[in-house]
């Protein structure tokens, strides 16, 4: 079966609003959410104990249940994934997932699919930031692309070898600036230390000149915009005023 030929169904034909089972006298592990973990023992994670003393009112949260925190635009839902059930809080909404012809790692991967965090963040709703809500109807109505269960077990495995792969070069790279670093201490000493007595002197005595660095304010109808300091703002670039600069190549 070709791509285009794939079923697209709706979020909510697979899911289902999981009944509210509260931990009341229960002993149950407690679990958080994790932006880029999912879910975790919260003792494991945090290493100690965050959770309210009075647990009773945490929601219990089963093996394979979908759960989903906030801000979802940024990713906050995850399947349970331990064999146990545990606690969670009860701001979390659980839902309950008919996994018949759904792979449980393709879901996860497709609720986090660019497609998908762009339809969260177009649908939020509300005036403060990090308390936007997207309403339920709208999430159930996520379009969720539904291939043969094989080809979704074949997606989920090589993004994971991908995912691997991709943390394996950081590793490779966290170890070669170990390892610069080290070769640096080598070859001068620790520059706090300075234990092979090197000349020292005031950082003011060798800066000429400190100032925001130096642009060019051309009026070229065209070209490559220059930014200043000035022109971010708030997490965002100012585009009301750009500098704008033709650049010949030499």
């Amino acid at each position: 079966m070709k791509r285009d030929e794939w079923e697209t169904v709706r979020l909510g034909d697979v899911i289902t609003s999981a009944p509210v089972l509260k931990c009341g006298d229960g002993s149950y592990p407690i679990l958080s959410m994790t932006m880029h973990d999912g879910i975790v023992y919260q003792s494991e994670r945090f290493k100690k104990d965050l959770a309210s003393k009075d647990k009773s009112g945490y929601k219990i949260v089963k093996p394979g249940q979908l759960v989903v925190g906030f801000p979802i635009d940024e990713g906050v839902l995850y399947i349970q994934r331990y064999a146990e059930s545990g606690i969670m809080s009860p701001a979390y909404t659980v839902w309950d997932v008919d996994y018949t012809y759904l792979d449980k790692d393709y879901f996860e991967l497709a609720l986090h699919g660019p497609r998908s965090m762009k339809y969260y963040a177009s649908k939020l709703r509300g005036s403060t930031a990090r308390r936007r809500s997207l309403p339920t109807p709208t999430f159930l109505a996520l379009p969720l692309p539904l291939p043969p269960l094989d080809v979704q077990r074949r997606i989920a495995e090589t993004l994971d070898k991908v995912t691997e792969l991709i943390t394996l070069r950081k590793t490779q790279l966290k170890k070669l600036d170990e390892l610069v670093k080290a070769r640096f201490v080598e070859m001068f000493g620790d520059p706090v230390i300075n234990p092979k007595s090197w000349e020292t002197a005031p950082l003011s005595a060798l800066i000429l000149n400190a100032n925001n660095g130096m642009a060019r304010r051309g009026k070229d109808a065209d070209g490559s915009i220059v930014l200043k300091l000035v022109e971010l703002q708030n997490g965002f670039i100012d585009y009301s005023a750009p500098n704008r600069i033709c650049l010949n190549e030499t």
